[in-house]
């Protein structure tokens, strides 16, 4: 079934967290939005979608000293969503329906 896909990223550590930037974020497929990333087309079955980054690296100057020995051990964790597309124009409606 067709559907709508949002993606929310969390980080192991969220002052390390503030440092990650995310090389190469697609904003022309992707919306960020409420805490989430939404992909702003309809997913097909077999389908996947355009990447929403290519990799992230970590500006150590925007990290604390006491924390920099937690790099190392330092994960993004990726939380992804779908709903059903038919009935709805957008991922960000769809979604806002099913959250009721």
């Amino acid at each position: 079934v067709d559907c709508y896909v949002r993606v929310a990223l969390s980080y192991s550590n969220s002052d390390i967290g503030k440092a990650v930037v995310l090389d190469n974020l697609n904003r022309s497929d992707w919306i960020y939005e409420n805490g989430f990333y939404y992909y702003n087309k309809i997913l097909k079955k077999g389908e996947k979608t355009t990447p929403l980054f290519t990799g992230f690296h970590i500006e150590s100057s925007k990290v604390e000293d006491k924390y920099k020995n937690l790099i190392n051990d330092f994960e993004i964790n990726v939380y992804e969503e779908s709903v059903q597309a038919e009935g709805f124009t957008n991922a960000r409606d769809a979604f806002a329906h099913y959250s009721r």
